[in-house]
């Protein structure tokens, strides 16, 4: 990576230190012209399709993260998006994808731990139902983030350059381990305030 390549690539590496907002902190802390940095970061990032996200500590909100993973019945498999749906806007789903061949979803909520076994027991509803067939419920104790790997992306082409051999030499690296930490100072206005974020990462304070 050289010349502007190489600045934006700076840039997009301190993004994930302070954020992309903070504008003025990037510029200082990379000695560059303020004007310079917000350039590279609203045109040659967001509008070549660089999304910048917001990643939550749910820990730090008081969540533990499960895998859930659901089969449905032949039956209910025409309501199981519908369901997933609902679950996302009330019952602590953030992720689901399914997994073919098996029309089974998987899933991951982020749960107060307290809520556990209430969360068991809407699942054996489910069955009951004739809903779901089966499901199982993992704590996650281990997670790792991945970020854009910007040495190995052409700013100017928008194109991958991706070097096999550095990425096969390069240190495997585990996730943190972490347990939920109760803050009661969380609340609602919290809550959205986190939600806004993850839509948007430029939204301003």
């Amino acid at each position: 990576m050289s010349g502007d390549n190489e600045v934006i690539g700076r840039i997009v590496e301190m993004i994930k230190h302070v954020g992309p907002r903070n504008i003025s902190e990037i510029a200082r802390l990379l000695d560059l012209p303020v004007e310079t940095v917000r350039y590279k970061v609203k045109k040659q990032l967001i509008e070549r399709g660089v999304l910048i996200c917001a990643t939550v500590n749910y820990e730090r909100l008081g969540l533990w993260r499960y895998w859930l993973n659901l089969s449905f019945t032949r039956d209910a498999r025409v309501i199981a998006r519908d369901l997933l749906r609902i679950l996302a806007n009330r019952g602590y789903l953030i992720y689901y994808t399914e997994i073919l061949p098996k029309d089974d979803f998987l899933s991951m909520i982020s749960l107060p731990p307290k809520y556990e076994n209430d969360y068991r027991e809407l699942l054996d509803e489910l069955i009951k139902m004739g809903i779901l067939s089966n499901y199982s419920l993992h704590k996650v104790k281990q997670i790792r983030y991945f970020s854009m790997r910007q040495e190995y992306f052409d700013f100017k082409t928008g194109t991958w350059r991706v070097d096999w051999s550095k990425v096969k030499a390069a240190p495997i690296c585990v996730g943190d381990l972490w347990e939920p930490q109760l803050n009661e100072k969380v609340d609602i206005f919290d809550i959205m305030i986190v939600e806004a974020l993850q839509r948007d990462a430029f939204i301003p304070p």
